[in-house]
């Protein structure tokens, strides 16, 4: 990810709708887990996330931006550098080790979950977020150097083949799909500025939009703990350790 994207999300993270709402969806789906003592946060950016998940037990998170880890270090959180195909920890190692939305930066994610397997203690589980759907692919995933989009089949099948099994899974901003979905596909029809480097969509919104934007995400992080939800922009898969 670009340098000036940690800036970004530094300032961002803490009440913007995405990472508000993905926190939230995040506690929702950590309260199916029974034991939570030793968390791996992968990709943990400027530390926000790794902030909350420090509530649920002794955390560590891995990032291979130095400018990310810095961010957290200044909040004081135990960070250590490392990519996802080798990372400086023991077999069996962690509980509960989260990955959200950082598969996509992954070119062999084959690898990355074999490596994460590795380190996951045995019916340890592993919380994932990862960006749906080819059809939404714009500038944002180019600036956030994503090398793909997911359905929730691919990636159940993934896990499976990297020794994991699903227990739960949905789709997320669910009711946001279609404005998401048309304002993607007019960037693709408008013509493009040359000698720009593409942007992110994590643009700027009105106070009471943003809020109204957070309640419709943690309407559906209820929802999604019980029921599969069929699309969004976002999947979300809790799995197990075989």
């Amino acid at each position: 990810m670009l340098t000036t994207e940690y800036d970004r999300m530094h300032k961002m993270e803490k009440n913007y709708w995405w990472f508000a709402g993905r926190r939230y969806l995040v506690k929702r789906h950590l309260e199916k887990i029974d034991k939570l003592q030793k968390i791996l946060d992968i990709g943990c950016g400027t530390g926000e996330m790794l902030s909350m998940l420090k509530k649920y037990g002794d955390v560590v998170g891995v990032d291979i931006a130095e400018s990310a880890l810095n961010y957290c270090r200044k909040r004081g959180l135990k960070v250590q550098k490392s990519n996802i195909i080798k990372m400086p920890f023991d077999d069996n190692s962690f509980d509960v080790i989260t990955m959200l939305d950082i598969l996509e930066h992954v070119k062999n994610d084959h690898n990355g979950l074999k490596e994460v397997n590795r380190i996951c203690k045995p019916r340890g589980k592993v919380l994932i977020t990862v960006p749906a759907y080819n059809i939404l692919w714009s500038d944002h995933d180019r600036a956030l150097k994503h090398f793909r989009r997911y359905t929730a089949k691919e990636m159940m099948a993934k896990l499976d083949d990297s020794g994991f099994k699903t227990i739960k899974y949905s789709y997320v901003i669910t009711t946001l799909f279609l404005p998401i979905l048309i304002f993607r596909l007019v960037q693709k029809i408008l013509p493009k500025k040359s000698a720009k480097s593409p942007k992110t969509s994590l643009i700027f919104v009105p106070k009471p939009i943003n809020s109204i934007f957070i309640i419709l995400l943690k309407i559906e992080a209820q929802i999604s703990r019980f029921v599969s939800i069929p699309f969004g922009v976002s999947i979300i898969i809790l799995a197990e350790k075989q």
